[in-house]
């Protein structure tokens, strides 16, 4: 397979905000102003994950707003055999992710979820033989609130950061382990949201990672003495300088 060309994070979505502002008559500098300060937390989020990769030397191409992948083309990475699709959505006040924002249409977009599945789906028979990844990456936090769908038996807990752990990063983990039972109703709730099968929604389960609170590396665990030069890494790869 011949990869995709690489792509500054910024230029495809620069090019397009450049057309339109002119057509509306904004001067080109605050077109670019308004475009950057819209995308700022996707270009740091997707700078922040494909720095590691550029370091590794395991970052074989990446891709930027693709067709092919339906919604989830934020952007791709590609490495010797395995892609991973990111999906960005970031809330200014992070607040708290539920069940029903994985599942909720927002005319005229699906679900989240079915974007998802659609992004995994479409990846899969682009890049035949790949392991196939998509991520929706947010910092809004799984909440402990709200309430999954239950059958006869209720999951203990009850809310979508209980389910998230115990039933999806646990079937991701080890798929040989199943869905806990009390886990059913809201795992069929899912599945069928997808419109897939029940043995291709396993698969893509399996590559689907939900990463709620996401934070970026210098609050997490980067030390102190190198924050300033990660940080000084990534303005660099989002062209911010």
């Amino acid at each position: 397979m011949t990869p995709p060309r690489g792509e500054s994070l910024l230029r495809g979505r620069k090019v397009g905000h450049r057309r339109q502002m002119r057509k509306i008559g904004v001067a080109p500098a605050e077109g670019e102003r308004r475009a950057v300060s819209g995308f700022l937390h996707q270009y740091r989020v997707a700078a922040s994950i494909i720095l590691p990769h550029m370091r590794d030397g395991t970052l074989k191409w990446i891709r930027i707003s693709d067709p092919e992948a339906g919604r989830v083309d934020d952007f791709q990475l590609g490495s010797e055999s395995r892609v991973d699709a990111d999906q960005v959505k970031w809330s200014q006040f992070s607040g708290p992710f539920t069940f029903n924002d994985l599942v909720r249409e927002a005319r005229p977009s699906p679900s989240l979820l079915r974007q998802l599945a659609d992004g995994w789906t479409r990846l899969r028979a682009t890049h035949n033989g790949q392991h196939i990844v998509v991520h929706l990456v947010t910092n809004q936090t799984p909440s402990v609130h709200d309430k999954v769908p239950a059958g006869s038996r209720k999951a203990i807990p009850p809310h979508f950061a209980g389910f998230l752990a115990q039933a999806w990063n646990s079937f991701r983990e080890s798929p040989s382990g199943g869905v806990p039972e009390a886990s059913g109703a809201a795992w069929e709730v899912l599945r069928r949201e997808t419109g897939l099968a029940k043995d291709a929604f396993e698969r893509f389960a399996y590559g689907c990672e939900l990463e709620c609170g996401w934070r970026f590396p210098n609050e997490r665990t980067v030390p102190a003495r190198e924050r300033g030069m990660l940080e000084k890494d990534i303005r660099e790869l989002v062209l911010l300088r």
